[in-house]
């Protein structure tokens, strides 16, 4: 299973604002095996910013960077993604109860080198939510970035400037 998909009723204005796809009660370590996220509307949430006409249509599609953990919600995950494409995927949602579910691109019915990537606007935010990253050898940092971009940890060079 390469993607996330989460029911949400926040547009990518509030994301970008966020720093991310958030607030996720999600174990780290499972959303760390994809490489997408897909954003399903919530037209029925308190917080939506979508109408009715909207209602489970798939319409973000990340590529996942990375998470962290926002000091104001620190049980929670923020899905930092790196490049999103805009999408329209009709009854996206299978109905859970949890607002996330993993499934993979293909059961979806999407082809991700047919998409139109854009990069995802960074704002800096308050440096304190790196607090909760955990501290890394290059070892360690070489072999998550080759399960990351599917190559061996060899073809991984990283230079460390002081």
């Amino acid at each position: 299973m390469d993607t996330m998909a989460v029911l949400t009723g926040k547009k990518l204005d509030k994301m970008i604002e966020e720093g991310g796809i958030g607030y996720w009660k999600a174990d780290a370590r499972r959303v760390a095996q994809c490489l997408y996220i897909l954003a399903i509307a919530n037209a029925r949430s308190g917080i939506t910013q979508f109408s009715s006409a909207d209602q489970n249509k798939g319409y973000l599609l990340g590529r996942i960077a990375g998470t962290f953990r926002p000091p104001e919600h620190p049980d929670r995950l923020v899905i930092v993604i790196s490049e999103y494409a805009e999408i329209d995927l009709p009854n996206a949602w299978p109905g859970y109860r949890n607002p996330v579910f993993y499934t993979d691109l293909e059961t979806l019915g999407i082809d991700a080198r047919a998409l139109d990537w854009k990069t995802f606007p960074f704002i800096k935010r308050d440096d304190t939510a790196n607090d909760t990253v955990q501290a890394l050898s290059v070892v360690e940092a070489k072999l998550g970035l080759a399960k990351k971009f599917g190559v061996n940890p060899d073809q991984i060079e990283i230079i460390i400037r002081g």
